[in-house]
């Protein structure tokens, strides 16, 4: 990813976005790469924020709840 687009992202979110994230530790099943970033937005206008990022950025996004049923 980006060094601009992280830049971007932190500033939206702080410590709210974390990058290089291994998904295996974010799963039931304890499998996966790394996630270029994984952002848990706070609030509506940070979760707007982070949708208009990766809108305006071309970023594909996931929606995930407790990672069962993740690979």
């Amino acid at each position: 990813m980006d060094a601009t687009i992280q830049q971007e992202l932190t500033d939206a979110l702080g410590s709210g976005v974390r990058f290089d994230v291994p998904m295996r530790t974010m799963t039931s099943l304890r499998v996966g790469g790394p996630a270029d970033a994984v952002a848990t937005p706070a609030d509506r206008e940070e979760l707007a924020s982070l949708l208009a990022i990766c809108a305006r950025h071309g970023l594909a996004h996931h929606v995930i709840g407790r990672g069962f049923n993740t690979i």
